[in-house]
């Protein structure tokens, strides 16, 4: 049975997005105030700000067993398709965005101590809540125009992590490797969504599933599926598209390692 999508009023959904993005944005101004404080308000900022978005994924959990598996849809944004999108969250959007925040939160905590000899503190913790909001956004998408936003947010953010021990070669040439092939990826990804809105006129992941439930196999939908295997095959390290992830994982600090390992190359 295909479960029902019930639209919701306010920014319930995106709320665990919205905290980390929010986040990511004043932990510049934090770390100014740490420098003249001495305090580590970077550190404590970046477990607030995580552990306030998996209580918010825990809210959010509430409200999807309250609608009996339904799917929850924000209204969507924007008026000018396929520059629009929506949020829409079912059980394992919720599940995806706890795991997701939860391992944050003990990255957040273990980097207070790993990472307190490192400069730019700032900077790390800043593309830490990004890479999160990025990641979060990506299991609550309800389109591709929203899912390759938030795509392009972890994605980024990740390059910069890898590579954030610029001192040594080895993470520069780690981070670049990673950025080639990911942009690679990313340029595929781009390509199948104009694909994907030349065939069938939307983005939305509920009218895609309905157009292609009864669509016949063409040398043009094999392409796209082609396009969408290579986009999403970089990220995920498939082979032989995994070439990046030996260097990277050496190469990038240790909680930076643990999220590529447990949460980016399976988002």
């Amino acid at each position: 049975m295909v479960a029902q999508m019930i639209p919701i009023q306010g920014l319930v959904v995106p709320t665990p997005v919205l905290l980390l993005v929010l986040g990511g944005v004043v932990a510049p101004f934090m770390g100014l105030a740490a420098k003249r404080t001495r305090f580590m308000l970077r550190e404590f900022w970046a477990i607030f700000v995580t552990a306030l978005s998996l209580y918010s994924v825990y809210q959010l959990y509430l409200q999807v067993e309250a609608a009996a598996g339904h799917v929850l849809v924000v209204s969507s944004w924007g008026q000018n398709p396929p520059f629009s999108g929506c949020f829409e969250v079912d059980m394992l959007g919720v599940f995806m965005a706890g795991s997701i925040t939860f391992l944050g939160l003990l990255v957040a905590v273990y980097s207070t101590s790993y990472m307190e000899r490192e400069t730019r503190l700032t900077e790390f913790y800043t593309l830490f809540l990004f890479l999160l909001a990025g990641m979060v956004g990506i299991t609550m998408a309800g389109d591709f125009f929203t899912l390759f936003i938030f795509w392009e947010l972890m994605s980024i953010s990740s390059y910069v992590l890898v590579a954030f021990l610029k001192q040594n070669w080895g993470p520069l040439e780690a981070g670049f490797k990673y950025f080639i092939m990911s942009a690679t990826g990313s340029a595929f990804l781009l390509f199948s969504m104009a694909f994907l809105y030349g065939m069938v006129g939307s983005l939305n992941f509920a009218s895609l599933a309905v157009a292609f439930s009864d669509m016949a196999i063409t040398p043009w939908t094999v392409t796209l599926f082609t396009f969408l295997i290579v986009g999403f095959g970089v990220k995920a390290a498939i082979f032989p598209l995994h070439t990046w992830l030996p260097d990277a994982h050496p190469e990038a600090p240790s909680p930076v390692s643990a999220l590529l390992s447990g949460v980016v190359i399976e988002t």
